[in-house]
């Protein structure tokens, strides 16, 4: 892993690193949104145009950002409490997320609203500054992109509970951050340049599929762009037949190459030890005091090792652990 080893790389978090510490998943964030409306205004709502409809109706509702919209538009003020209560700071942290800040990723993307990666970095006293894609910092991020002098950045690419105003959730909100150019520019740069490893994410939910733009991911990897990115992917062993189809489905729709591990069990105890795999790896350089002098390397070796790293997590035993 000589490209996270020398910083060289970005981690992507998803719902799935601060989910064990009980923050909702999108669907789960939805459906509490949808309670409140009915707590708050009873079953009869109607959208931002007055048109009547009910809490049930907008449930049945395929299009996941406009049910937030909806949502949102019968909460009012509402809303903003709501996100601050479901997201608020817990008063812990997991393992999983402390061992996610000591890895030396150059920074720390991430789709979740909660800070629990800054209260990680925070009880490790391991420099961050935090950001949102929405502020004025982005434009910074992305032009010191290539500074290895540059201090870590965990980038909350859909906003930080704390600050209702930067939250990216419906419709409306989408459309108003992805039409910005500083944020366009944000997603057109990092895939070509930088590797990222996505963590936490199922590659199912809709603000997955569309509004990370992956569709930037994959016409970087269609293009011809050497950056190869990975994502940290549950297979049980049910499913292993399905190995090869899925890594082409990965690849060639997200532009990311499949690591597969066994979740084991509902709590998804695979992916801790594969985090604690790669941490066994890299910590022996990081506690040499090694880092930051170690001439940068061809991400052809981090391929390698996560072939490599795929190859033996297949061979799972019970416990899920690596072999």
């Amino acid at each position: 892993m000589e490209a996270i080893r020398g910083k060289m790389s970005f981690a992507f978090a998803g719902a799935g690193v601060s989910r064990p510490l009980g923050y909702p998943t999108w669907p789960r964030l939805l459906d509490r949104l949808a309670a409140e409306t009915r707590a708050a205004c009873g079953e009869d709502i109607s959208d931002e145009q007055g048109r009547p409809l009910t809490v049930s109706q907008v449930e049945g509702l395929d299009d996941l950002l406009v049910r937030a919209e909806i949502f949102k538009c019968n909460l009012k003020d509402r809303y903003g409490d709501l996100i601050r209560e479901i997201f608020a700071r817990k008063n812990r942290v997991t393992g999983d997320i402390k061992e996610l800040a000591r890895l030396p990723f150059q920074h720390i993307l991430t789709s979740n609203y909660d800070d629990s990666l800054e209260m990680a970095h925070e009880e490790l006293e391991l420099q961050h500054e935090s950001i949102c894609l929405v502020d004025d910092a982005t434009r910074e991020f992305v032009n010191r992109l290539f500074d290895r002098q540059y201090p870590k950045r965990i980038v909350h690419v859909h906003g930080r509970f704390d600050n209702p105003a930067s939250i990216v959730l419906t419709e409306k909100e989408y459309a108003a951050v992805y039409g910005s150019e500083v944020v366009e520019k944000f997603w057109g740069v990092v895939p070509i340049y930088r590797t990222c490893v996505f963590l936490g994410f199922s590659f199912t939910d809709e603000e997955i599929t569309e509004e990370f733009n992956l569709k930037n991911f994959n016409r970087a990897h269609r293009d011809g762009s050497q950056t190869p990115h990975f994502a940290l992917l549950a297979l049980a062993d049910a499913d292993s037949e399905k190995e090869t189809v899925l890594r082409s489905r990965y690849a060639m729709k997200y532009g990311v190459d499949a690591v597969f591990f066994d979740p084991v069990d509902s709590m998804f105890t695979g992916h801790s030890n594969v985090i604690g795999r790669i941490v066994r790896d890299i910590s022996p350089p990081i506690m040499g005091g090694t880092v930051g002098r170690q001439d940068p390397t061809s991400v052809a070796d981090d391929v390698a090792h996560l072939e490599a790293l795929t190859a033996t997590n297949m061979k799972r035993g019970a416990t899920g652990e690596l072999r």
